[in-house]
């Protein structure tokens, strides 16, 4: 459970159903061994572990028919993956058991709409900008919804330093919660400037979620398997080799599970609050 906030706080942020194990494609192939860099200690912070690092062998083959062409070399990446820390609508939640109708009246409520963090998230990502310290990297690529960005500048210094980018195929799995809405990119890049918001479309969110009753349905795997996969094409094609991504639990838990071949016996598939997985993906 997370612990409870003051009720002066605002809430809005989410966590998603765990999905069930599906393999997408006989053609979705671990192609390459790399390694997990990172950290090799869990630290705690809040009762959550702030940080995992596990060995990994893992490799990364699109399915759009783009990532293996002839002669072509193999594309390594190291990639930082970073879920957001704690937002209010994560302890609105969690004060209940999860699945139970109380648990997804919580996320229901039209409060939490584009989740901010909590005091406690707040204090996660001081504890993860004490790890990454000194940490180099060359591109930050960030969900637009408040938490991660949030999350983002709170946990990385030298942001002025590197690109920033706002991508859209990296939000939240989306319908049914508020806290899953985001704010039209106008809005939000006043409040960031830093970061380039090109690739968001302009306007209201096409998923807004306004509360319980006014939502759509639940955003379908076949849906994020598209997002994840054009999410991946774009990692491939960057310059940039080392790369910050700071996500969301859904969202991060069936790229891992489905499209990267990360299994069990490494740890859960779900990320905690804070919580960064260094990964080296080769894509062929």
């Amino acid at each position: 459970a997370y612990p409870q906030e003051s009720g002066k706080e605002r809430m809005r942020t989410s966590r998603s159903p765990r999905s069930p194990r599906r393999f997408l494609s006989q053609r979705v192939l671990a192609l390459a061994a790399v390694a997990v860099l990172g950290f090799s200690a869990a630290q705690e912070q809040g009762g959550q572990r702030q940080c995992r690092a596990y060995p990994l062998v893992q490799g990364v083959s699109l399915r759009d028919g783009k990532s293996s062409t002839a002669g072509s070399k193999n594309t390594t990446k190291l990639v930082h993956f970073v879920r957001h820390a704690q937002g209010l609508h994560n302890v609105a939640a969690h004060k209940f058991e999860r699945g139970s109708p109380e648990y997804l009246d919580a996320l229901s409520d039209s409060r939490w709409a584009d989740a901010v963090l909590s005091d406690l998230g707040q204090s996660q990502c001081e504890a993860l900008r004490e790890k990454t310290r000194g940490m180099e990297f060359d591109l930050l690529m960030v969900s637009p919804l408040t938490r991660t960005l949030q999350t983002a500048f709170l946990s990385f210094e030298g942001l002025e330093k590197v690109k920033v980018l706002a991508v859209e195929e990296i939000r939240e799995r989306y319908g049914q919660h508020p806290c899953d809405t985001r704010r039209p990119s106008e809005e939000v890049s006043l409040e960031y400037p830093l970061v380039d918001f090109s690739l968001i479309p302009s306007g209201p969110d096409p998923q807004t979620c306004a509360g319980a009753g006014e939502c759509g349905e639940r955003e379908s795997f076949e849906s994020m398997d598209a997002r994840i996969q054009a999410f991946l094409s774009l990692l491939k094609g960057r310059d940039e080799e080392a790369i910050v991504v700071v996500g969301h639990s859904a969202l991060f838990a069936r790229m891992f599970e489905a499209h990267l071949g990360w299994s069990e016996e490494q740890g859960p598939f779900r990320f905690l609050n804070a919580e960064m997985r260094s990964v080296s993906l080769v894509f062929n």
